[in-house]
């Protein structure tokens, strides 16, 4: 016998089909689609409310983290850093606090992250060497002769 191929998007339409066309019991059709009751009603639900787009699979992903930094202390730190351009996380952090001593500010590390999102702050390079003083002045560099200037090879 082959295998059956179906996605769940298939099957979700068709035991609604089903349902539908009053031939099987909600007992019957949640036996034969090998799931549960308070499924089939959920998707029969979802079905009824917002028709075949309804039966398509939902991320589960939160929609609002739960730590994050609320939004008006997001903004009172990016307008406060784009007054004082030179002012780092720390000394904002500490500004704010002695300012509004009831809200709960976040960390340092937590508002610098908040400064790059809002690009207030630029990324350093790394990996790109500083080139040497020899090669600065034009001159090329022996391995072992460090100091002396006009070695022979």
């Amino acid at each position: 016998m082959p295998w059956k191929e179906s996605c769940a998007m298939e099957e979700r339409t068709r035991f609604v089909g089903e349902h539908l066309s009053v031939d099987w019991t909600m007992v019957e059709l949640c036996e034969r689609y090998e799931i549960s009751r308070k499924t089939g009603y959920k998707w029969l639900g979802r079905f009824r409310a917002k028709g075949p787009e309804g039966l398509k699979e939902l991320s589960c992903k939160p929609r609002v983290h739960g730590r994050s930094t609320p939004q008006n202390l997001v903004e009172a730190i990016v307008d406060l850093r784009e007054g004082r351009r030179t002012w780092g996380p720390r000394k904002i952090i500490a500004v704010l606090s002695a300012r509004y001593p009831d809200d709960v500010w976040p960390s340092p590390s937590t508002t610098g992250e908040i400064f790059k999102r809002a690009g207030l702050v630029k990324g350093r390079r790394f990996g790109v060497p500083e080139p040497s003083r020899a090669v600065r002045c034009g001159r090329r560099e022996v391995p072992g002769s460090r100091h002396r200037h006009g070695s022979s090879l």
